[in-house]
């Protein structure tokens, strides 16, 4: 689906948090998407660890929980 977008590029995709840390230190994107409810370490920690080494990358979090903390916990 995104990577039918025009000038979009796909880089990489990630199972768990602990592979999208991996990842964007391998592969150093602008823009990652992150799933609040992955596996290991799940989106939220992943995310926290991730823009503190690398505060340039901006993150896009999704959920499809309804819970009302997921909201206030990603800012």
């Amino acid at each position: 689906m995104l990577a039918d977008i025009e000038g979009l590029q796909v880089v990489g995709q990630a199972d768990s948090g602990e592979e999208s840390l991996k990842k964007a230190r391998e592969l150093k994107p602008d823009v990652v998407l992150m799933d609040v409810k992955m596996p290991g370490i799940g989106g939220l920690e992943a995310t926290r660890k991730m823009l503190r080494s690398h505060p340039d990358i901006k993150v896009v979090a999704v959920t499809a929980c309804e819970e009302d903390p997921f909201p206030t916990r990603l800012l």
